[in-house]
Order: C-alpha cells, then structure tokens, then sequence
C-alpha cells in the first residue's frame, strides 16, 4: 500500500488510490474521487486537502486540457490570478483552498505553475496538459418557492427596467448563473429558454411575477471571511491530511 501511495505522490494529477491484492490503481480524475462502492479486498483512499470537492470542472469538459478564462475563451488578463510554485494538483488546490478569495485554479504540471484565480473563470479555451477548476458558490437564492416559473424584478411588479440587466445567450441554467459570477456587480439571473439576464441594478432583485417556465434567483452576498494569512512564499507544501478513507466527508 505504501509502494502505491508513494506513486500517487509521484504523480502530478493523482487524486486518490484504489488497492486489491498487489494491484494499484493511481486515479488523476482532476475532479477527484466522488463515490464508492462496496466490494471485498478492496480499499478506496482520496489524495486531496480537506475541503477539495468544492474544486469541480464547470464547463463540461472534465477540467482537463483546459485554461482558465474569464469573461470569453480570450479573456485571460493577468489581473485575475496569483501565479505560484506548484509539484502538483493536491498542492494547487490546497493552495486556492486557504485562500478566502480564491474563485478557481489553473494547474500546468510540466511547468509546476498554479494560477490562483480571484475571480470565477467562468470560460475556458482547450490547451493541452492544463487543468482548470473552479471553486463551487454558494447557491443562488430564489426568492419566492424554488425561483421555477417566476421572472425578476426590481422594486415591485411592474418595475422592469432595461437598465437593469444585460442579456446573453446562454444553454442552461448553470451557464447564466456562471455570467452572473463572472460579474462582480451582478446581483442574480432570470433564465428561460436559453435567454439569460445578469441583473445587476444597485438594489437587487427585489420582486418577481409568475411566469412559466422562467427562472429568478438572487446571488448570494458573500459571507465575511477572517483572513487566513499572508501569501508571502511562492512555494508552499500543505501540510494538512493526505490519504483519505473515501467514504469519509471533508
């Protein structure tokens, strides 16, 4: 089991091992090990900090071959990221997880480069041997049942001003919600049929009406975070839990 472990440890992308009698297989699913099942003789560990489920691929890709991208698959300002010193994804992702405003990584292996990106990178664009996650939000809010078959507005009912949102075309749901986060004044979305709008009036959605098949949800507010610490080293090691049983909840 050791052998196994220390070949994880060897691999960049590993996220986790599977052992039965002398076979050991290195799992580098980027998302990491999510589920199990029951089977004698086996042993399932997780290699991720604790807390590392919130890191998932968002753009249906799996996360691997991917850059991170901003606003469009062309928007990578160097604004958005920290770049640092990393051996692996466990490191990358430790590094983002002890930061409060880490919105997503950007992990190249053959460079030891992980990119901390303070913002969500709501787009990506396909490059080989590059891993893109992004940090999961906290969920969006409806504000009246489960936001299904309701459309937004501003102050009351009626009140549904152009100024207050921006309209793109977006496939799903989830899309409309990741253009809202990639807007640091949105305040929620109303989404139907591939029609998505990021509102972001100064007030919020403050009101809805029952529309079929429509969908409002207000963004969280971000809670407040207490610091934890200075990045000052460009090269740091976490030093936290490794093998995890993978049953087990982080």
């Amino acid at each position: 089991m050791r052998l196994g472990q220390r070949a994880c440890m060897a691999e960049p992308l590993c996220s986790g091992v599977e052992y039965s009698e002398g076979r050991c297989e290195v799992w580098t699913r980027v998302g990491g090990i999510r589920a199990t099942r029951a089977l004698a003789n086996f042993r399932c560990l997780r290699y991720e900090p604790p807390g590392a489920s919130a890191l998932q691929p968002q753009d249906g890709a799996g996360g691997v071959d991917r850059v991170c991208r901003g606003t469009s698959a062309t928007d990578n300002s160097p604004s958005y990221m920290t770049e640092m010193e990393a051996d692996s994804l466990f490191e990358c992702k430790a590094l983002c997880l002890k930061d409060p405003e880490c919105k997503g990584i950007e992990f190249a292996p053959h460079l030891r480069r992980c990119e901390v990106w303070n913002r969500y990178p709501s787009h990506t664009q396909m490059v080989s041997g590059f891993v893109c996650l992004a940090r999961a939000p906290e969920p969006f809010q409806p504000l009246l049942g489960d936001g299904s078959d309701q459309a937004c507005r501003g102050a009351h009912s009626n009140d549904n001003s152009q100024a207050y949102y921006t309209v793109l075309p977006e496939p799903s749901l989830d899309a409309c919600i990741w253009s809202c986060l990639a807007n640091d004044d949105c305040k929620g979305v109303e989404f139907s049929r591939g029609r998505c709008e990021v509102w972001t009036r100064a007030e919020g959605i403050q009101a809805t009406i029952s529309l079929k098949g429509f969908t409002c949800l207000r963004r969280p507010t971000a809670p407040a975070l207490a610091s934890l610490g200075s990045r000052k080293s460009r090269h740091q090691r976490f030093l936290g839990p490794a093998f995890l049983q993978a049953g087990s909840r982080v």
